[in-house]
This record gives structure tokens, C-alpha cells and sequence, in this order.
């Protein structure tokens, strides 16, 4: 985490600095909400995945590459990611009827995009932009909560920490790197930026051998640039 966080603030202050002196250095500043889930596979008879609901904000810079028709972004994004999934427990229930167990997986990320952006004019001050690229995150926090239901009664169990290795989970246990790729559409008009994007990690962040557990996001993003 510390060496994660250096190497970011470092790379992010030097290119601030550098954009001061630079016109063909942009920085913005981007918010929104998002929707993720994961490609959590887990055996059972019954599966319900549902998205779960977050937030995104964080700075972005872009380098306008001299004769060459895309752009480089790159930034430093504070997101919530997670998962919630629903599955029927036989061993539970038993002969009693069904249980299932309600869980909800919440992450919270430091991240860095690095994208590729097309712009189409049209005029000098309003565009529409495609861009895509990879990005790395590393977790910083997060909690699991799992209630068990059923026909005769409701347990929830104590929170548990997302990130780690813990002998008590076997829905959560995650590794905090994470890697992926990401890519979207928006316009810029004046300085307001409106975007719409998604992005899909390709690391499995599962400690746990029974089960793999990707993130999947889809994102609304309004910005201001300076």
C-alpha cells in the first residue's frame, strides 16, 4: 500500500507541476456513482447476482500528443466496488425448508486509469470522446456482510474485512491489487465534461481456491475542466 501510494502521489504531483508550464497538459476533476458486480462463480443450485451501487471521484490529466490524433489520460480516482450475491444453502436449511445466505461484498480503491482518447469536434469548444486503456487499484478498505434467512429464522454474522486472508470467509478473502481494462464515451462542453464508461478487471482477486472473483463496473461520471 505505502509503496503503491508513493509511486502514484509522486507521478501525479510531477505531472501537475509539469501541466502548470505546459498548455498541452489538461486537469479535471470527475465524479459520479456507479454500478458494479463481479463474475463471482460460485457452486450452487441457486444464484442471484445483483449490482451494488457506489461512488466514483477523483483528478484527471490529459496530454494532447503533438501530431498524432489520440490523447493520454491518466489520474488518481477514489472508487467503491463490490458485489452482492444471493445463494440457497442445503446444508443450512436441512429438512427445515430453505436458507439462503445474503452477501454483500463492499471494496473501496485507490486507482490509476491509463487511456487512449479519441475526440471528434464539433466546434472549438464542444467535442465527443472515446477512450480506452488499462488501469491498476489497490484496496484500501472495505467490510463483508452476509445475513443467513430462512423460514423460521434471520442471522447475520459479524462484518469481516474484504481485503486479506481470513480462515472465517469463504466468500470474501480478496487480494487488493487489482488490473483491468476500461473504456467509455462522453462530451465536453466548455469545460463540463458528462461521460459514460464501464471497466472489467482481469485479475482474480480470490485467496480462496473454491471460487473466482473478478470486478465488473459500469460508470456516470460529471466533470469540470480547468
Amino acid at each position: 500500500m505505502k509503496r503503491f501510494t508513493l509511486i502514484a502521489f509522486i507521478l501525479f504531483t510531477t505531472i501537475s507541476l509539469f501541466a502548470q508550464y505546459s498548455p498541452s497538459l489538461n486537469l479535471s476533476i470527475r465524479a459520479g456513482a456507479n454500478v458494479s458486480n463481479s463474475t463471482w462463480d460460485i457452486e450452487s443450485d441457486f444464484v442471484n447476482k445483483k449490482g451494488k451501487i457506489g461512488f466514483q471521484g477523483g483528478v484527471m490529466l490529459e496530454y494532447s500528443l503533438p501530431n498524432n490524433p489520440f490523447d493520454l489520460q491518466t489520474g488518481l480516482f477514489l472508487t467503491t466496488k463490490g458485489a452482492k450475491l444471493k445463494t440457497e444453502d442445503n446444508i443450512i436449511g436441512g429438512t427445515g425448508g430453505a436458507f439462503y445466505r445474503n452477501r454483500t461484498l463492499n471494496q473501496m480503491y485507490l486507482e490509476m486509469p491509463v487511456f487512449a482518447v479519441y475526440k471528434m469536434y464539433m466546434s472549438n469548444s464542444t467535442c465527443v470522446y472515446f477512450n480506452l486503456g488499462p488501469y491498476i487499484a489497490y484496496g484500501i478498505g472495505g467490510k463483508n456482510k452476509e445475513k443467513i434467512t430462512g423460514n423460521t429464522q434471520i442471522r447475520e454474522t459479524p462484518e469481516e474485512d474484504t481485503f486479506g486472508k481470513s480462515d472465517k470467509l469463504t466468500y470474501g478473502n480478496l487480494k487488493k491489487f487489482d488490473f483491468g481494462i476500461g473504456g467509455g464515451v462522453g462530451m465536453e462542453v466548455g469545460r463540463i465534461i458528462v461521460g459514460l464508461s464501464c471497466e472489467l478487471g482481469l485479475t482474480n482477486l480470490s485467496n480462496n481456491n473454491s471460487y473466482k472473483y473478478k470486478n465488473v463496473s459500469s460508470l456516470a461520471t460529471l466533470g469540470y475542466k480547468f
